[in-house]
């Protein structure tokens, strides 16, 4: 019950379906409220004060307020029903991608993968995420890429979401990306390392020391900017069957970016281009290259966090479709490309830190959810913690142990 006007405080720790159910015999509006935000909920007149009315909503993890403001100084009803979820990342799963394209590879996103139970969930805080493709095949083409993108481009994508906090306390999340981009047709590479601002739906990167600058993307409806550095200042060619190991680690105050060259057998210098041979462009297997270490002022308390029980910070007008998730995928070239393989034989592995160890997830899925970027034929098997990538029709199914429908999946929060 609420007397005249007040604030009833919300808070929730998973995302969660919310039912609010609100009788008063006076006129009144009442508001839902997440920072400088606020929506109604509910606005009873003086026509339909005999009605009781109800509203429901998925909101985020988050703190909120429900605002009263009634005409009078009368006593308001209200019951609130919390249902905590769980992430689905089988949901809308092809509706941000062009006639069906998805991420493909491997990924884990604190669900494990039997689906005919009820979902067990793990949460994991690291300081390291290493991906690593063994490829023997590889050839990609678009015959209408966006710009600046080839029409042989792929790439090769660690993707991770860093979550800290500012110094007053505020929640941030960071979006971090460590790139192998390939063409394909010239058989030859470079690196990129993307930060990304994931505190808000749309958010801006504004301050950020390393060795990169801040670009602006433009390939959407809206223009955000993001941080990107590209490496080395020449393509390195390569022949199959290639071997990568790709690495971000925190540490302290600073996010590095890394690579390994473990196999290829490319060893030539032409006057346009280095190759893997040379200096700082890594030759022997023993030597890891951070091309870009970072720092981002005034975070603390800051890992990389794979978590099923919330998205990435959201207002309510915006909601955020980023997850804590790690991913090592297959996607096309750069802005947002959808790509089409006439080749690929690869093998994928994802780890982290734990204890200076690296571990296999407790559970993999195979397909990504944050990225632009997707494949429209590549088909995968997970089998020991190993992800085999072979041409084939899209199944995110597979290696999944349900009996639910994808239509099903996509629609249902619970996984259950």
């Amino acid at each position: 019950m609420i007397n005249g006007n007040g604030t009833l405080g919300l808070a929730l720790s998973n995302i969660s379906f919310v039912n609010f159910t609100v009788a008063s015999i006076y006129p009144e509006k009442i508001h839902l409220s997440e920072g400088n935000e606020s929506q109604s909920l509910v606005n009873i007149t003086k026509q339909n004060t005999s009605y009781i009315w109800w509203d429901y909503r998925q909101l985020n993890a988050g703190k909120y307020a429900i605002e009263f403001n009634a005409t009078k100084n009368n006593t308001s009803f209200i019951s609130i029903k919390i249902i905590p979820e769980l992430v689905n990342p089988f949901y809308y799963i092809f509706q941000n991608k062009s006639n069906g394209a998805l991420p493909v590879g491997i990924a884990s996103y604190g669900l494990y993968n039997n689906l005919n139970t009820p979902v067990k969930t793990y949460q994991i805080k690291t300081d390291e995420v290493v991906g690593i493709a063994n490829i023997s095949a590889i050839k990609a083409y678009n015959a209408t890429p966006p710009k600046n993108v080839s029409k042989y481009g792929a790439s090769l994508q660690l993707n991770v979401m860093m979550n800290g906090h500012d110094g007053q306390g505020k929640k941030l999340a960071y979006w971090l990306q460590d790139v192998v981009v390939f063409n394909t047709s010239d058989n030859n590479f470079y690196l990129v390392d993307n930060i990304w601002n994931a505190s808000l739906p749309r958010a801006n990167m504004t301050e950020v020391i390393g060795d990169g600058r801040l670009s602006l993307y433009n390939y959407t409806a809206y223009n955000r900017k993001f941080y990107a550095y590209a490496y080395p200042k020449y393509y390195m060619n390569y022949s199959l069957p290639l071997s990568v190991k790709l690495i971000i680690e925190t540490n302290g105050n600073e996010i590095s970016f890394g690579y390994q060259i473990l196999k290829n057998d490319f060893c030539s210098f032409y006057p346009d281009s280095f190759t893997c041979q040379y200096q700082y462009l890594n030759a022997t297997p023993q030597s890891t290259i951070f091309y870009d270490n970072v720092t981002i002022p005034n975070l603390n308390n800051y890992s990389i966090l794979v978590t099923p029980y919330y998205y990435t910070p959201s207002t309510l007008t915006n909601e955020s479709n980023n997850y804590y998730d790690a991913e090592l995928i297959f996607g096309g070239e750069d802005n947002g490309e959808n790509t089409t393989f006439s080749y690929m034989n690869a093998t994928l592995n994802l780890y982290y830190d734990k204890d200076g160890i690296l571990e296999e997830f407790p559970s993999y899925y195979s397909f990504g959810k944050d990225t632009e970027e997707g494949v429209y034929n590549l088909n995968t098997m997970i089998l020991n913690g190993t992800c085999y990538v072979r041409i084939g029709a899209l199944d995110p199914l597979n290696d999944i142990n349900s009996s639910y429908s994808p239509t099903y999946l996509q629609q249902n929060y619970t996984l259950k």
